[in-house]
């Protein structure tokens, strides 16, 4: 009789075992689930944020002619400003917000040169404001993740049926491959377009050209 009474309580026993690590390993699986959606949500939300931030600062770079934080720009001083707040004009000291256009969704030759890079003369440039301050830079185009810009003349090949083929013109920040070979990598990113015109000068003749501008926003994590 002592002897069944010893084998049912370890029958329970092992029985108890067995629950009690069923149940850890449901609990551990829900956990695995619970974290996994959890992130999931975190990541659409820094997503929505990303592409309303992105989108204000693409709009506002390619409809905005920028800036200062003086409004001292005189007609004089910029006669082909569109509005006397035009931040080239200020370009190494007080620029405020940073806007390619000279009309709305019109982008002017000049000012992307200042943002990207390269003319010699009159504004001096080289390099371009984003390159020269990247961390001001994010500030002054009202954003708060890593971005790249891209400025590309589309070439219409065939109307019929429509073929296109994009011809960079400008480009600044860093592109997300860039980040190859090193200890971070990108967790999110997104990618906003906009159709623009383009006015430049080739050969000393005034040109407009159809341009798609684009930014990608993203942001990055270090491995773990």
């Amino acid at each position: 009789m002592v002897f069944k009474m010893h084998n049912k309580g370890q029958a329970i026993a092992v029985d108890l075992v067995i629950a009690v690590a069923l149940f850890l390993v449901v609990l551990s699986a829900l956990m695995a689930i619970w974290n996994n959606q959890n992130a999931m949500a975190q990541k659409q939300l820094i997503l929505q944020d990303m592409k309303s931030v992105g989108t204000r600062t693409l709009d506002y770079m390619v409809k905005s002619p920028g800036e200062t934080t003086t409004g001292t720009t005189s007609w004089e001083v910029c006669p082909a400003c569109v509005i006397p707040q035009d931040w080239l004009v200020h370009l190494e000291n007080n620029v405020k917000f940073i806007g390619l256009a000279e009309h709305d969704r019109v982008l002017k030759q000049e000012k992307v040169e200042a943002f990207c890079g390269i003319k010699t003369g009159e504004g001096h440039f080289s390099g371009g404001y984003a390159n020269d301050n990247p961390d001001e830079t994010k500030e002054k185009i009202l954003m708060n993740y890593d971005y790249f810009f891209r400025l590309s003349k589309i070439n219409v090949i065939t109307d019929e049926p429509p073929e296109f083929e994009l011809e960079e013109i400008k480009k600044c920040g860093r592109l997300p491959s860039s980040l190859a070979g090193t200890l971070k990598e990108v967790a999110a990113q997104v990618n906003i377009k906009r159709i623009v015109n383009y006015q430049y000068q080739e050969g000393g003749v005034e040109k407009n050209s159809e341009a798609l501008a684009e930014l990608i926003v993203y942001y990055t994590k270090d491995y773990s």
